[in-house]
Formats: C-alpha cells, structure tokens, sequence
C-alpha cells in the first residue's frame, strides 16, 4: 500500500511539474531588479537594420499566451509583415520565445515596460548598439490622442499664423508605417517619425514636393526647420506644442475637426 501511495505521488508532481510557467506576472531579474513587472500589452521600437533605415517593429503580448508582430522595413516601401503565434517562457526567467517550432529563434528579454530583443542563444547583444535592440511599453490612449486627429498649424516661433493659400498648413500621422505627412503653405510635406511613448517624438527623412509659391514659403520653411528641431510634445485642450528639450514651444497646433 505504501508502494502504491509513493508511485501516486510521483505521479501527481510529475503532471505539474510539466506544466509551462506562465505567470500574469513574472519576476524580473535583469539588472539585479527585484521589480514585479505586468508584461501584457503593445511593445514598440526601431530595431538596427543592416541593409535599411531601422526596422520599425511592434509587438502585442496577450494573456493568453498569444502575440502579434508587426515589421516595417524602413526605407524600403511596402516591405514589412505581420505574424500571429503563440510565445513560450523558457530559461525559468523572463525570457520569451514566439513560436519555438523551427526557424530562426526570436527571442526577448522582458524587463521594466520593455522587451529586449535576445541573440539565438537567449543573451543580451552588447556593443555600441545594445540599447537599440529595446521595445518600450506603449501607454495606447497617449499615442492615439497624438496620431489619430489631424492637426492645424495655429502658431509658429511665437508668431500667430496666416493661412496665405486656400488650403489649411496641417500635420498628419500614418502609425501603422510611422508616417508623417501634411501641408507646410505651399508644398505637401512628408517623412518618419519616431514616438518613444508619452511625450517623446523625433522626425526624420523629411522631404517636401518642389512647387514654388509667392506666398507661404517663408512659414513653410520655419516648419520644416521646426520639424527637425522637435524632440518632445504636449497636448492639452485640444492644442499640439511642439518643443525642443526646455525651450519655449517651436509649434502649436490645433486639432481639426
């Protein structure tokens, strides 16, 4: 009898022993932190890219254990993909795997309001780019409030603006291929940008159409210039300030309605 209670025993710590570790919560130990972190949620980053601009890569983890990765080839038009899968937890840390089946191991760390993109065999990639292969957390309604609308140009440097051409000076965001695009008082303008969660944004590759006009060049120009300068915003009742660290607002914007 005492046979049969040890083999029952075995048997009940073996089936849940087998079971995978996937706690709503996970300890992180990255950095000696003894932090509880909530991993569910939208993960969003420009990876390094050896053959384009950035790999523009954003990352959905549910509690179910699923995921959505969506990838935009920077520079390259229209290159990108979208897969769906299942992540498992692996190394008895904070470590995940989407879809271990085969394939090029994808692996992150999860860390703080982050993932930390891994190497094959599960490391931390160090050098001089160790911290671009991070995925901050993105607080959704911030980035929505920010990209949704589109927004008119109100002020600029200070000085209040005068529409000289039919056609509303106004700024738009395309998020699903980190796009900005607009009207700047003579051409249409258009570039990337980059949202690094609350109130952090930079633009890049900023390009405009070459018409010439009698009027509207002088603000256009102060707005493209305005554009490259801007490294952080604020929102409130309704008006977009476009800023460069301290400084006094370099934009205002009002949203259209």
């Amino acid at each position: 009898m005492k046979n049969y209670t040890t083999i029952l025993f075995l048997l009940i710590f073996l089936i849940f022993s087998c079971k995978p570790n996937q706690p709503r919560y996970g300890k992180y130990g990255g950095d000696n932190s003894t932090l509880y972190i909530d991993w569910i949620g939208y993960y969003e980053g420009i990876l390094p890219c050896a053959d384009c601009e950035g790999v523009k890569t954003a990352i959905t983890l549910k509690e179910d254990s699923t995921y959505i990765k969506k990838v935009v080839y920077l520079g390259k038009e229209g290159e990108g993909f979208e897969k769906k899968g299942e992540f498992e937890w692996f190394d008895n840390e904070n470590k995940i795997i989407l879809d271990s089946r085969g394939g090029t191991p994808d692996m992150y760390l999860l860390g703080e309001d982050k993932l930390i993109h891994l190497d094959n065999d599960g490391k931390r990639i160090a050098g001089d780019l160790e911290e671009d292969y991070i995925l901050n957390k993105v607080q959704m309604e911030a980035k929505f409030e920010l990209t949704a609308p589109k927004w008119r140009l109100t002020e600029i440097r200070g000085q209040k603006v005068e529409n000289m051409s039919e056609k509303e000076i106004f700024m738009a965001f395309e998020p699903d291929k980190a796009r900005v695009y607009g009207f700047a008082g003579c051409n249409n303008f258009f570039g990337q940008y980059e949202w690094e969660g609350q109130t952090r944004i930079n633009f890049s590759n900023l390009g405009k159409t070459q018409k010439m006009c009698v009027k509207g060049m002088e603000i256009e120009e102060q707005l493209m210039k305005v554009l490259e300068m801007t490294d952080n915003y604020t929102i409130t009742n309704d008006i977009l300030n476009l800023n460069k660290a301290r400084m006094a607002t370099l934009a205002k914007f009002e949203k259209m309605k």
